[in-house]
């Protein structure tokens, strides 16, 4: 009798300590996969990241070759200019004249310019396929410059709608937001092509 309670108590021990070692083993496999999963999840959090910086350096390389190419294709093209004088009241103050370039049918380029004596600021937005790439904004838009990328005093990249980067070289100080003048600017942008459409 001793001796078959002392085989169940083995036999007892052996199943506990085996089921230990099951779980055990189970514990190390789910936290080992738990642990590459973390690890995979933060590479590709990386990995997108950095995509993320790179498509956006991409996107400003090539809507500043844009705006070079709309730049000399414009240069033998007359404007359609427009008067502010019947145009909403404020875009009526702030501008006196608005410059639409066209190629190929489509508004490639934008100029606005203000009120003589009253501001020399000029806002320029460049387009492609009809959506907002870039507007450059110069403090001092009454002097011929050139328009080269380190001269710009102020610059907003867009792409499908959205701010993509934006420069800042201006020695003007800045009180307002910056994405509400993002947010602003592309506001403008699709108000002056509706302009644009109506006086056709």
């Amino acid at each position: 009798m001793k001796k078959a309670i002392l085989m169940c108590a083995l036999a007892s021990g052996l199943l506990f300590s085996c089921g230990q070692d099951k779980q055990a083993k189970e514990e190390n496999t789910t936290q080992t996969d738990t642990t590459a999963k973390d690890t995979s999840k933060k590479d590709t959090e990386e990995t997108t990241t950095n995509d993320t910086a790179v498509d956006k350096e991409k996107v400003v390389a090539a809507h500043n070759n844009l705006r070079s190419e709309i730049e000399t294709k414009i240069k033998e093209i007359k404007p359609v200019e427009v008067s502010t004088k019947e145009l909403r009241e404020k875009v009526k103050q702030k501008w006196s004249k608005i410059e639409f370039y066209v190629l190929d049918n489509q508004v490639v380029r934008v100029k606005t310019y203000p009120h003589e004596n009253i501001s020399k600021r000029t806002e320029e937005f460049y387009f492609k396929d009809g959506k907002l790439a870039i507007v450059t904004i110069e403090d001092d838009g009454s002097t011929s410059k050139d328009k080269e990328k380190g001269s710009i005093e102020k610059a907003y990249y867009y792409q499908n709608d959205k701010l993509v980067s934006e420069v800042n070289n201006s020695k003007e100080t800045e009180f307002s937001i910056k994405n509400s003048e993002a947010e602003e600017l592309l506001q403008e942008a699709k108000e002056y092509l509706e302009i644009y459409k109506s006086k056709k």
